[in-house]
């Protein structure tokens, strides 16, 4: 199935947006210290901010300046792509995760998925930026007394129908341009309330990317330069991808999602090797790790079934996977959410 958008914008075509979130562990308390009796001593305002400022740098750089840029080059070597013909291939990975916004000590990033495989690129990307901050925030906190880290959180969220995008104030520009954009809806509330449950040591997922990754696994499946260029990479396909591992801990009610209904508790273990919570797990039952994407699929698909009043399948417009996973009566509602905005 394929959604006709014909005379339609561009902004308003059927759109699947990763959300990436990295928060800051440990800054609390690094806010904390404040003596009025010393109003020459700015040192502990000038570390916290100094600390907030440098890790959204820190993170813009490994993510999107390091890692995905090194992500380009990749596919270009292992299709065997001259200069000219790398640069229209980028098409492949689609348009590069931007910044969505920085909320205190956290900052979120958001990519437009225009290619069924590009969320395991986008997550690998993701996992090796993430670890090269938090080992930064680790050393940093050490020479200032505090114990710093990073957690982290995924979800997706379609457009434009149950979530929207706001637009701020035009100044005269592009209202669309980054920093003057919002996203409300469902998935965006599940989205902060998973990131709540999120630590250092556990990257909660939504419970659409374990649908979207454990419906995507058979890469060599896809006939296309996504495929080609996994398929190229060292190694067996299945050890390529080894660190997302996923965990299930069961359920737990989000507030005010899904009426009350409770959600699946999905993660991925990231944590460091010689870490407390590493130690702790140990002394109790681990959690139930699920490398068998197909176990996991059919638990996506039944808790898509038993939810549906709440939430329906990702997918991506016209692409293999996602064609048969668009609800029959998505065209209609499409058609009545476009019906109602102005196009001016």
């Amino acid at each position: 199935m394929h959604i006709n958008t014909e005379s339609v914008p561009d902004r308003l075509h059927p759109t699947l947006k990763l959300f990436l979130s990295a928060d800051i562990v440990g800054s609390t308390a690094l806010k904390q210290p404040f003596d009025l009796d010393k109003p020459d001593d700015a040192d502990s305002f000038r570390l916290w901010s100094s600390t907030i400022k440098n890790f959204y740098v820190e993170m813009t750089k490994a993510f999107l300046r390091e890692q995905w840029d090194q992500r380009k080059v990749d596919v270009a070597k292992a299709l065997y792509l001259d200069d000219r013909e790398a640069a229209s291939a980028k098409h492949l990975l689609g348009p590069p995760p931007v910044i969505w916004k920085t909320i205190g000590d956290e900052i979120i990033f958001t990519k437009d998925l225009t290619d069924d495989l590009q969320i395991w690129i986008v997550l690998e990307a993701w996992l090796a930026a993430t670890t090269r901050v938090r080992n930064s925030l680790r050393t940093l906190g050490v020479g200032r007394g505090a114990v710093l880290d990073l957690k982290s959180t995924a979800w997706l969220a379609g457009f434009p129908v149950r979530n929207h995008t706001v637009y701020g104030p035009s100044t005269g520009e592009d209202s669309s341009r980054a920093g003057n954009v919002d996203y409300i809806g469902p998935a965006i509330d599940i989205g902060f309330r998973l990131c709540q449950l999120s630590t250092a040591q556990r990257f909660h997922l939504s419970v659409d990317v374990v649908y979207f990754l454990s419906s995507t696994t058979a890469f060599s499946s896809y006939d296309d330069g996504l495929r080609r260029y996994l398929l190229a990479r060292p190694g067996r396909v299945e050890e390529q991808f080894g660190t997302i591992q996923v965990y299930f801990g069961g359920t737990e009610y989000l507030r005010g999602v899904m009426g009350g209904t409770h959600y699946p508790k999905f993660w991925l273990d990231v944590h460091h090797s010689d870490s407390l919570e590493k130690t702790e797990r140990d002394l109790v039952k681990p959690p139930q790790m699920h490398s068998d994407w197909a176990a996991l699929k059919i638990y996506c698909e039944k808790f898509y079934e038993d939810r549906k009043k709440f939430l329906f399948k990702p997918f991506i417009n016209g692409k293999s996977f996602s064609a048969s996973t668009i609800h029959g009566n998505y065209q209609r509602f499409f058609d009545q959410v476009v019906g109602r905005m102005d196009f001016r």
